[in-house]
């Protein structure tokens, strides 16, 4: 058989496809014949042609504001089923999609077609009512296209520093219909502050099973209560190895297919009722760092396994977050976003074209995955810069990741205004802005004075007694009101204590600028590009699309990460890191140090410990710890602060200031201890133009 897929000419089978679908009605449902011709013409049609004679179609339809596909039809002539047509069509509309993030499709329960759909790589999201006379029940079928999207980061932004379960069918039915029964210990108040609780897809798989309407309904309202595991692309490579680990005799596939998802989701424990999997915690937690209890052990055990580290999150590097000037034919996509941030729409469209027209203000506004989900406006006076307008959608935003947009666009509103390296400036957020998450103006370092909350922002790098005259300057020499008298003594006061005390935090408090004579260590640091990019390094990243999305959320998520090394050299904390991004030739702008970053504690221990305790702020999966050394001791430290440099200092710039600063030759296989004197050349030099 030799047939090809036609996307384009569609137009010219649509007889065909309709007298298939017609053929097929009493499975598909039926259209008629204009709804086939539009949308074959609109492009929503796909259809396997062989001497051209349709073997079979896909019709679907494209929701651009939630990036999702819906099929409508899957149909192949009777005689040509069972040879892959259906699952070729399918793949070629998720090829032709690359920012859906998943595709769904309604079948009746009664067709049980259940294993064509898993087959297929659909689990199920959930059920409702069809239209049908006799009372018939859709399941609805979900593929997951995208394994980083705003539903995922906002799952890694809700956990926080809770620890990651997910819980069995078995336990997830108990918890259901007995709530009085040995697990309802996972739903006290107490247990709860610290777990944030998951189901993997087949667990929705297993509940769909239920032949009972009634039971198999209320068990799948339950499971909608709960966060769901992403499919990660490892998923196939742990499921295989599992399966030639574990007696199958004991184990149910679906209990290896629950474990695979929650290695490749680096969940911290899975609670079940099955004892024999009970019996595998000690093999399955040395080999990759899975508990797995009992309901009552893991209330008993709750205090011991609490992380203590506190999540911070702060970037969205890698993880297909965009940000670009608002053009005009976006106006009313961005009006669009006005009504679901309850802004009426009229007078918002009205200050977008007066805004757009002025010279003192800018708009930007931000996509993930290409769906604009936020917008805010900059507007620039004599002496300071203005918050203006802040605006995300409350509805695609969820608490979590608008947190995190929020505090990504201070952080670019930071970076914008700091350009001048031989300058103080301001920026300004009104109160009347809407930003009362006062811990991430906290965290920036903001002032809550009567006008606003202000940050005072130098760029570049000087000594930190100029920086701090920098600052005396600016305040005095404005005419403005901005900040009241008895506001500047009270800053400059802070910021003269602070210098003296800890010149370290000193230099955290006027980020992004950096301080050329901190009395502190200095190293240069290889890292591969490709961690670079999963950690800090986002202007690499969008120079380098390819490489995206961004697999390790809680990285991309987190203000301290941590590295793993196989050096064994003594670093004493805290000191300067100079990031190396090693040269590779699929990295375009690689090969020269990028970033500054503040080190803030280091540790020896094997792999597993290390893992084990920065797994969730490191740039490494489990499978990658070997790639750093073949030994089992390793180093790992965290870091902070971290500025990209103004300009690159490239691997020809480096050697050259190497030799003016040093005898030994410049080695960059691992970290250099290199002079303050050298750490400041390096930093002049990227400032230069």
């Amino acid at each position: 058989m030799s047939y090809f897929l036609e996307t384009k000419n569609v137009g010219v089978y649509v007889d065909q496809i309709q007298q298939l679908g017609d053929k097929n009605r009493a499975r598909l449902g039926f259209l008629c014949a204009p709804v086939f011709e539009q949308m074959a013409h609109d492009g929503k049609i796909y259809c396997a042609v062989e001497n051209k004679k349709v073997l079979g179609y896909v019709m679907f339809r494209y929701n651009q504001r939630t990036n999702r596909i819906i099929l409508v039809h899957v149909c192949v002539d009777q005689q040509y089923r069972n040879t892959g047509i259906a699952k070729e069509m399918i793949e070629l509309v998720i090829g032709n999609f690359p920012f859906a993030r998943s595709i769904e499709a309604s079948c009746r329960r009664d067709y049980k077609l259940d294993k064509f759909w898993k087959k297929n790589g659909f689990h199920v999201a959930g059920e409702r009512p069809g239209r049908s006379l006799s009372g018939s029940v859709l399941t609805i079928w979900q593929r997951q296209i995208q394994t980083v999207n705003l539903l995922t980061l906002s799952q890694q932004a809700e956990a926080g520093d809770k620890i990651t379960v997910v819980l069995d069918t078995s336990v997830v039915i108990e918890l259901c219909d007995i709530p009085d029964s040995s697990a309802s210990c996972l739903h006290d108040e107490y247990i709860s502050d610290y777990v944030t609780y998951m189901l993997t897809p087949e667990c929705w798989d297993e509940l769909n099973q239920k032949s009972e309407d009634k039971i198999r309904k209320k068990h799948l309202e339950y499971a909608g209560l709960y966060q769901r595991t992403v499919i990660s692309e490892s998923f196939e490579q742990i499921l295989s190895e599992l399966q030639q680990r574990v007696d199958p005799h004991h184990a149910h596939e679906a209990d290896i297919r629950h474990l695979a998802h929650c290695i490749t989701n680096n969940v911290d424990v899975f609670v079940t009722n099955d004892q024999w999997l009970c019996n595998q915690r000690e093999t399955l937690k040395k080999e990759y760092l899975l508990d797995i209890l009992h309901p009552e052990e893991l209330y008993a055990t709750i205090d011991e396994r609490v992380d203590a580290a506190s999540y911070l999150s702060r970037s969205l590097t890698g993880s297909r977050y965009a940000e670009s000037p608002l053009k005009t034919e976006d106006i009313g996509i961005a009006s669009e976003l006005a009504v679901r941030a309850n802004q009426k729409k009229k007078d918002f469209a009205h200050w977008l074209r007066e805004t757009l027209s002025s010279v003192t203000e800018d708009v930007y506004i931000i996509r993930q995955d290409e769906v604009i989900v936020g917008l805010y406006a900059l507007h620039i006076s004599d002496h300071f810069f203005e918050l203006s307008q802040l605006l995300l959608s409350d509805k695609t935003v969820g608490p979590a990741i608008r947190r995190v947009l929020t505090e990504t666009i201070v952080e670019n509103c930071v970076r914008k205004i700091s350009t001048n390296t031989s300058a103080v400036t301001a920026l300004l957020i009104p109160f009347d802005i809407g930003m009362n998450n006062t811990d991430i103006l906290s965290r920036y370092h903001f002032w809550k004075t009567q006008r606003g909350y202000i940050k005072f922002v130098l760029g570049g790098s000087c000594e930190k007694d100029k920086a701090l005259q920098l600052v005396s300057s600016y305040l005095h020499a404005r005419e403005s009101n901005l900040v009241t008298e008895e506001e500047k003594e009270s800053i400059l006061e802070e910021y003269r204590h602070i210098s003296n005390v800890s010149p370290v935090e000193f230099e955290e408090l006027l980020a992004p600028i950096i301080l050329t004579d901190l009395d502190i260590p200095n190293w240069i640091i290889p890292i591969h590009p490709e961690y670079a990019v999963r950690l800090f390094d986002n202007e690499l990243a969008n120079m380098n699309p390819s490489f995206l999305p961004n697999e390790h959320e809680y990285a991309a998520l987190s203000s301290v990460n941590s590295y793993y090394t196989r050096t064994r050299k003594n670093f004493v904390t805290p000191c300067r890191i100079f990031w190396y991004v090693t040269k590779s030739d699929a990295y375009i702008e690689s090969g020269a140090i990028r970033a500054v970053s503040t080190m803030l504690s280091t540790d020896v221990g094997t792999k597993k410990q290390l893992f084990s305790q920065h797994k969730k702020y490191g740039v490494l999966e489990w499978r990658e710890m070997d790639q750093v050394a073949a030994e089992d001791k390793l180093r790992v430290f965290t870091f902070g602060n971290t500025r990209l440099l103004p300009r690159s200092v490239s691997l020809g710039e480096l050697r050259k200031i190497a030799a003016e600063h040093t005898k030994k030759e410049l080695q960059l296989q691992g970290p250099n201890r290199i002079s303050s004197d050298m750490s400041r050349k390096i930093l002049n030099v990227s400032t230069e133009a």
